[in-house]
């Protein structure tokens, strides 16, 4: 299994829209880098925002946890 819910996803398929941002994920995993982190795209699009409240994407939560 792997962990990509966090990563813009093909809304047709449900898969990571581009498979270099799971590769980019799986790097900062491994180097344990904070900066690598947050260079990782988050959401499905940029500016995307959540419903029903509109809250703008919020970064990872402790993303090297798991």
């Amino acid at each position: 299994m792997s962990f990509t819910k966090g990563l813009p996803h093909n809304y047709v398929t449900g898969l990571v829209r581009r498979p270099g941002d799971f590769e980019q994920f799986v790097q900062a995993i491994d180097t344990g880098n904070s900066a690598d982190f947050r260079s990782v795209p988050l959401g499905p699009r940029a500016g995307f925002r959540t419903v029903p409240d509109d809250s703008p994407v919020s970064g990872w939560e402790s993303p090297a946890a798991g």
